[in-house]
C-alpha cells in the first residue's frame, strides 16, 4: 500500500495513559497515529469515573489529563461521519460491540486514504474483527 500508519483503538490509548503497559511508545516516533472521536470521549469517562470512585485523587488526575493532552496533540482524530456509521452498524461476520465497530470502521476510513493501517489493541473480540476485515493487529504498539 502506501505510507504505514496506526490506527489506536481506546484501549492502547488507556493503557499507556493509565502506566498499564510501560512499553507504550517509549523511544519511538508519534508520526502516523490515527484514532477515533469516540477515543478522547472514553478517555474522559473512564478518567472521570476514576476520580469520581475515588480511585484516583486530584492531583493523579490533572496529571493524566495533561498526559492526553500530550498523547492527544500527536494523534490525528477522525470524527464518526455517515460512512463509518453505515459500515459501523452493516452486518458482520463475527460478533462486535457497537463502539468496536465504530473503531473499526474508522480504521477501514483510514485505510481507504491509501495508508497502510495497523489495528492496535488490547480488545481479543476486537482484534479478531479487525482481522476479519483484513487488518494487521498488534497488541503491542511499538513505534
Amino acid at each position: 500500500m502506501g505510507v504505514k500508519s496506526y490506527y489506536l483503538d481506546s484501549s492502547i490509548v488507556l493503557s499507556f495513559l493509565l502506566q498499564e503497559q510501560g512499553y507504550l511508545f517509549k523511544g519511538g516516533t508519534l508520526e502516523g497515529l490515527f484514532t477515533s472521536k469516540l477515543t478522547e470521549v472514553e478517555t474522559c469517562r473512564v478518567f472521570d469515573r476514576l476520580k469520581l470512585t475515588g480511585k484516583t485523587d486530584n492531583a493523579l488526575h490533572a496529571n493524566r489529563m495533561q498526559e492526553a493532552g500530550w498523547l492527544f496533540s500527536a494523534i490525528t482524530f477522525v470524527s464518526p461521519n455517515d460512512r463509518i456509521l453505515n459500515v459501523a452498524k452493516s452486518p458482520w461476520t463475527l460478533p462486535v460491540k457497537a463502539l468496536d465497530a465504530i473503531h473499526i470502521a474508522t480504521a477501514l476510513e483510514i485505510r481507504e486514504r491509501g495508508l497502510d493501517t495497523v489495528f492496535c489493541t488490547l480488545d481479543r473480540q476486537q482484534g479478531l474483527a479487525a482481522q476479519a476485515v483484513g487488518f494487521d493487529v498488534e497488541s503491542e504498539f511499538k513505534p
